[in-house]
């Protein structure tokens, strides 16, 4: 069953993203107070950022998250110190990438123990966990979505928006139904598990589609321009054609008739002429040829003349011989 969203449901969506490393204040702060006037759900920065985007955020209902081991993955160590230093700058959302290697290894025991380690570090914290789909088969797909599953992760995200590929809508689609088919021992009602999409979004109707493939979260450094952007283009541009085509219509008719109706004779008249130049042009090309090979075999037959008299003078001296 498709679920179909409107605009405003869309908007509420959005983890609006800023990971650039150049980042400077006045961009952080721009980001948290569009967040606050479209009621983005999450700013999503840098760790190094925490701290200032919580004090701009503080009396609003924008929550701070932050990424952990992004984008190529980290150390288990690593990863718990990043997720102690993010909680205690405030940080309430934590994206961590998932230990990819291990995965793509086949080490599924390593990496449920290594994410249950991490589950426990972000206990209180919504966790989305990242397996970035562009370097996996689907059976790997399925198989992450199950392990998040039965360790109650709160979002499978597609993508970091730094590998080769970001959001699908085959991906999320599958995701979806490998959530739905995994095993769990507990009310899902009261654990969901649901699909982050991130990577490559840039425009509201890439966010619809996506939210309709099955996206519950949307994550983009674009939610500024979708969240000011009106429906889907279709929506916006069918009216207006509708409303310009009679004003269209009489003006070609009484303008542009006529002048195309004398246009076409002229045009046939120009063509004849033209292919009777290159018809000229061949004859003058074939008549300097002629007179060149006249010349030429001339001038051997001269030549033969002149050779044929020096071996007269030559035979003299077979009388000397006898």
């Amino acid at each position: 069953m498709i679920v179909y969203y409107n605009h405003d449901e869309i908007v509420k969506m959005l983890d609006s993203t800023l990971l650039r490393p150049d980042i400077i204040d006045a961009d952080l702060t721009a980001l948290c107070e569009d967040a606050k006037r479209f009621g983005f759900p999450a700013v999503i920065v840098n760790p190094c950022n925490v701290k200032y985007c919580r004090k701009l955020l503080k009396d609003s209902d924008v929550k701070v998250g932050t990424v952990i081991g992004f984008p190529l993955g980290e150390t288990l160590k690593t990863k718990l110190t990043q997720i102690k230093q993010a909680k205690k700058d405030g940080a309430q959302d934590l994206d961590i990438m998932i230990s990819l290697s291990a995965l793509k290894n086949g080490r599924w025991d390593l990496l449920a123990r290594e994410m249950k380690k991490l589950m426990a570090a972000c206990k209180g914290k919504t966790v989305k966990v990242i397996i970035e789909t562009c370097y996996l088969t689907r059976e790997e797909i399925i198989k992450a979505c199950e392990l998040c599953v039965s360790l109650k992760v709160r979002f499978v995200k597609t993508s970091t928006g730094y590998g080769t590929a970001g959001a699908t809508l085959e991906n999320v689609e599958l995701m979806l139904q490998a959530i739905k088919d995994a095993p769990r021992d507990y009310d899902k009602d009261l654990f969901p598990c649901q699909i982050k999409a991130s990577g490559g979004i840039k425009t509201y109707l890439d966010a619809k589609l996506l939210a309709e493939a099955g996206a519950f979260r949307i994550g983009t450094s674009h939610a500024r321009e979708i969240a000011l952007s009106d429906e889907i283009p279709a929506e916006k541009t069918e009216p207006v054609a509708e409303k310009s085509t009679p004003k269209a219509i009489p003006l070609t008719k009484r303008e542009f008739a006529k002048p195309v109706a004398e246009e076409i004779p002229d045009a046939a008249e120009e063509e004849p002429a033209v292919i009777k130049e290159p018809i000229i042009a061949e004859v003058i090309v074939e008549e300097e040829p002629i007179v060149a090979e006249e010349e030429k075999i001339d001038e051997p037959v001269i030549a033969v003349e002149e050779e044929a008299e020096e071996p007269v003078t030559a035979e003299e001296p077979v009388v000397m011989e006898e």
